[in-house]
């Protein structure tokens, strides 16, 4: 009986604790005057808090208040200004918590995107919310690796034939660094980086040589250059030598998916030896912050105009998302998005948990996500799927290279870790053939070719690589508006100008030689659809010929998003999207007057499309309200020489103040 008013004891004094605990974490929300919202991270501030309460500080990623736009899509001059405002930014916000009283440590301030990633106490973490210049916080997460094939398989080898090998290509790998002097990857590392965190609070110490944090140096990204335990680092040599692993290597298994490819090695990892950490069993293990990520993706950017960079493989993730993870991110998919601007996909795998989601940091829109395949072509059980999953690779007992520092040769491994290098290489023959595609135009390749396999357990069916007929479809499809730019890659179009066509339509020529053409759509067919893109020669040895060099959409535009969705008369607006063209055209809101539509213009003051991507962007004013047109919501339109945008995109207009 006492023993009975004991545990009743306990459990009143347990519910006691947590009334004031949470007691303790609503009065936190309070102080940060609602600002708590501002947390994008799961578990949102109360988690944060707690975190912070438990370690004594907490690792956030903070986005401050600069315009941003991938920088792909700018102005030289625009991309200066953005880069300088979202420097001022970020020293500003840094600025203000100390003159508050608050010392922040670890502080990394993004170079690209307008981010702060920074270790702060919680009345630091509080301070942080009340700034006006800071738009989110979300945690710096930690993300583990997510753990002999013929590449006949996914078409590899039947381009091989042809010397589309990945040569003058490159792929980065943010991994556990790659071992360069195996020989199954000679001469492959042509550039090298670590990016690792010494963290006494979160017991993380740095895998980089002499236990640097940020390294650059040659041999940096050796798999156990630094701190790192036997076995631990073996992935990233692993997934390397199947993306780019060399042909007629002896007792190899023959070569990878880009056997020419060259590699650029970031290690991104730090070691943990915490069973808290790792598991009860698996420690010391290594686990990869979302910080040093972003670190090593602003590398590949940097790197963009030395290398021809055709992707990044990231064989990692962790939690699972039923749909796109952009907004718990930010971030992340700042970043993404700048590489894909510039033309880099980033290929990330979907995570082995069994799971009908998809992991982070795969989730994020603007990422090629990648399930695995076995040997039946059956999408594997451990492969986490989704309706928004990008691709399917072969993932199940593929081998590939191991550090000679670990147990040397190669081993047979499973995973979408493995699945993920596939559709990585694969790219970089893509990128080899047709140096000029852009993401988008090698995804829709491959989306509309290859094997299609029905994942019976998420109920979806998706595709499954085939470069080889990927290759074969592209030469050369793309969307065009008035203003996109085109380049055709191939051989004997001939040295005197010919003719371009999309529907019987001629563009107009910008550069000519016998294996590349590049021309600029001045005109286009309508209605919008697909039609057949035609490379007509000057007459060869006195016969003229045609030759089919693909397919063209023509787009009408799309309006994405607006900076905000709603403002006062003159305020300038700005909104993004694609295929606005390059000549300008018209904004307007749309209102109902005695039972017809109609159209109230906004004065563009910016119109602007990446004649390469269709990426665009335009800032127009607020117009002022009237008897005829009262202040209230209405439908904002973008329309241009082809149509209308069709996005559902409501502007409300504010009365003067």
């Amino acid at each position: 009986m006492a023993f009975s008013k004991l545990i009743g004891t306990v459990r009143v004094s347990c519910l006691i604790i947590s009334v004031m605990m949470g007691h303790v974490l609503y009065a936190k929300a309070e102080a940060a005057n609602g600002n708590e919202a501002k947390v994008t991270s799961p578990g949102g501030y109360v988690h944060l808090y707690s975190k912070s309460q438990d370690k004594g500080v907490v690792k956030v990623i903070v986005k401050v208040r600069a315009s941003f736009s991938p920088e792909s899509l700018l102005h030289e001059s625009n991309l200066h200004e953005q880069r300088t405002e979202i420097l001022r930014t970020q020293n500003q916000v840094i600025t203000e918590l100390g003159s508050k009283g608050h010392k922040p440590s670890r502080v990394h301030k993004y170079k690209y995107t307008p981010h702060i990633a920074i270790t702060v106490d919680s009345a630091a973490l509080d301070a942080l919310l009340l700034l006006t210049d800071v738009i989110s916080v979300e945690e710096d997460i930690l993300v583990p690796p997510t753990d002999s094939w013929n590449v006949t398989r996914i078409g590899a080898s039947q381009l091989h034939t042809s010397s589309i090998t990945g040569s003058g290509v490159a792929v980065a790998i943010l991994d556990t660094g790659v071992d360069k002097t195996h020989p199954y990857l000679n001469g492959s590392v042509v550039s090298e980086a670590c990016y690792s965190t010494n963290d006494a609070y979160y017991g993380s110490s740095s895998l980089c040589p002499q236990y640097e944090e940020e390294s650059t140096t040659v041999g940096s990204a050796m798999p156990y250059a630094g701190n790192c335990p036997t076995g631990e680092c073996s992935h990233g040599t692993h997934v390397a030598g199947i993306v780019a692993g060399r042909d007629e290597i002896s007792e190899s298994p023959g070569p990878g998916v880009a056997p020419e490819a060259s590699i650029i090695a970031i290690q991104i990892y730090s070691r943990f030896d915490a069973e808290a950490d790792c598991g009860v069993g698996y420690a010391p293990c290594v686990m990869s912050w979302s910080s040093d990520e972003l670190k090593g993706l602003e590398r590949v950017y940097e790197l963009r105009n030395s290398y021809s960079i055709a992707s990044v493989n990231m064989s990692l993730g962790g939690g699972t998302y039923t749909g796109y993870c952009d907004k718990e991110s930010p971030a992340m998919k700042s970043a993404i998005d700048n590489l894909r601007a510039a033309g880099i996909a980033t290929v990330i795998a979907s995570g082995n948990d069994y799971s009908c989601a998809i992991s982070f940091p795969a989730c994020i829109s603007s990422a090629i996500s990648v399930g695995a395949t076995d040997y039946s072509d059956t999408v594997e059980l451990y492969s986490n799927g989704a309706p928004f999953l990008s691709l399917l690779a072969p993932g199940s007992s593929i081998t590939s290279s191991i550090p000679l520092a670990d147990r040397g040769g190669y081993e047979s491994w499973s995973g979408t870790s493995m699945a993920t290098p596939h559709v990585a290489g694969a790219w970089a023959l893509m990128k080899q053939a047709f140096p000029y595609a852009t993401v988008d135009n090698i995804l829709d390749a491959f989306t509309a070719t290859g094997l299609s396999v029905y994942d019976q357990y998420c109920s979806v069916t998706k595709q499954r690589v085939n470069v080889y007929e990927a290759y074969n479809l592209i030469g050369f499809a793309t969307n065009v508006t008035i203003g996109t730019q085109i380049t055709i890659s191939g051989s004997n179009f001939g040295t005197k100008k010919g003719k371009v066509l999309i529907g019987g339509i001629s563009t107009n020529i910008i550069e000519w030689t016998d294996t590349r053409i590049i021309t600029n759509v001045k005109k286009v067919p309508l209605p919008v659809g697909l039609y057949v893109i035609t490379v007509k020669r000057w007459p060869l040895n006195g016969i003229s010929s045609a030759l089919s060099a693909g397919t063209a959409t023509i787009k009408t535009p799309e309006l994405d998003t607006l900076a905000t969705d709603h403002g006062t008369p003159k305020v300038e607006i700005k909104a993004t999207g694609k295929f606005f063209s390059t000549k300008k055209g018209k904004v307007y809101l749309e209102y109902d007057k005695d039972g017809q539509t109609k159209k109230k213009n906004c004065k563009i003051t910016y119109w602007y499309m990446n004649p390469t991507t269709g990426a665009s962007e335009l800032k127009f004013l607020v117009p002022k309200p009237s008897k005829r047109f009262p202040a209230g919501p209405y439908p904002l339109k973008v329309a241009n020489r082809i149509g209308i945008a069709t996005a559902k995109i409501n502007f409300t207009i504010e009365p003067s103040p």
